[in-house]
C-alpha cells in the first residue's frame, strides 16, 4: 500500500535518537496519507549528530490521522529512538532542491522514548527559551518558532487585529525586513483600511449580491438588497501577515455577507499594489 511513498527514500535504515519538534499534519497520496513533523535534530549510534530543519514523514491510511499512527503518535519537544531512512538526494536537482532532500527521512519504526543526548541539549533549551521583542511602534512581539514568525495584536478603531511578521533569513530571532513593512503599514493604516475595503468590494461585491440572494428568505440581511456601502461599512480587519518582500495578506471577517468565509487581500506595501482579493476558509 505504502511502496509509493518508500520508493524516494534509501533502502538502508539506520537508529536514531531524535528531538521530535513537532506534528504539522497530513497531505493526501491518493490511497495513504504522509504525516509530516519537524525534528530539531538526531544522533545516530555512531554519535553523527545531524541538526537543522529536518522533516519527518511517514505513510498512514487517509481515516487514520487521528488515531494512535497519527497526530498523537509523537508528542512535542520529546526524544525517540528510531529507525530512519534518508531520502534519495537526486543528482541532477539544483542545490536548493538537495539541501531539502539531505534533509528529510523517513520513519521506520518507532523503538520508543529515549534520554535527552547531551549533543541536543543546547537545541532543546534554545527552542524552549521565550523570544520576546518590545517594539515601540506595534509593541509586544513573541516569536512562534514553528511558524518562523512573530506575532502581535495591534489596535485600530473598535477593531483588534492579529499580525505575523515573518522571520528575517538566516536569523529566526528577528524581523528587521517584516516589521519595517510593519511600521509603514500601521502608519498608513486609515488610509489603506479605506482602500482595501474599497478594494474587496470593486472585487467581491457581485459574488456578496449572489450569495445574499441565494440565502433563504429567514436568512436575508438586506431585504432592499446590497449595497456597496454595506459591504464597506460591515467588514472588519482580523488578521494581517507581513513578508520579507513587502507582501502583505489582510483578512476581513465578512461580517456574514459570504456567511463567515473570511476575505483575503493581497497587497504589497513596496510597490502600493493590490494583486487580489477573494474568499476563503
Amino acid at each position: 500500500m505504502f511502496e509509493k511513498f518508500y520508493k524516494i527514500y534509501d533502502e538502508e535504515t539506520f537508529e536514531a535518537v531524535v528531538l521530535i519538534q513537532k506534528t504539522l499534519g497530513m497531505g493526501h497520496c491518493g490511497d495513504y496519507g504522509d504525516m509530516n513533523g519537524y525534528m530539531l535534530g538526531l544522533v545516530k549510534e555512531d554519535g553523527t549528530v545531524i541538526t537543522g530543519k529536518l522533516r519527518l514523514s511517514w505513510p498512514i491510511p487517509v481515516d487514520a490521522s487521528s488515531g494512535p499512527e497519527g497526530f498523537s503518535r509523537f508528542k512535542d519537544v520529546t526524544c525517540y529512538r528510531l529507525r530512519l531512512s534518508a531520502m534519495t538526494v537526486d543528482p541532477e536537482a539544483d542545490e536548493h532542491r538537495k539541501e531539502y532532500q539531505s534533509n528529510c527521512f523517513c520513519l521506520r519504526e518507532v523503538l520508543g522514548e529515549a534520554e535527552l543526548p547531551e549533543q541536543l541539549r543546547a537545541i532543546r533549551d534554545d527552542y524552549l527559551e521565550d523570544v520576546v521583542i518590545d517594539d515601540d511602534v506595534l509593541g509586544k512581539l513573541t516569536l512562534d518558532k514553528d511558524m518562523e514568525s512573530f506575532a502581535g495584536e495591534y489596535t485600530f478603531g473598535d477593531d483588534e487585529f492579529l499580525f505575523y511578521l515573518d522571520s528575517d533569513e538566516g536569523n529566526v530571532k528577528s524581523c528587521t525586513e517584516s516589521l519595517a513593512h510593519g511600521h509603514a503599514f500601521v502608519s498608513r493604516l486609515e488610509e489603506l483600511d479605506k482602500r482595501m475595503r474599497e478594494y474587496a468590494c470593486q472585487e467581491l461585491y457581485d459574488d456578496a449580491v449572489s450569495w445574499q440572494e441565494d440565502a433563504d428568505e429567514d436568512e436575508q440581511q438586506y431585504p432592499d438588497g446590497l449595497k456597496k456601502e454595506d459591504f464597506i461599512k460591515v467588514i472588519s480587519l482580523s488578521e494581517v501577515s507581513f513578508a520579507l518582500d513587502g507582501a502583505v495578506t489582510v483578512y476581513y471577517n465578512d461580517g456574514d455577507l459570504f456567511y463567515g468565509h473570511v476575505i483575503v487581500i493581497e497587497y504589497n506595501i513596496a510597490t502600493d499594489t493590490f494583486e487580489s482579493a477573494y474568499i476563503a476558509g
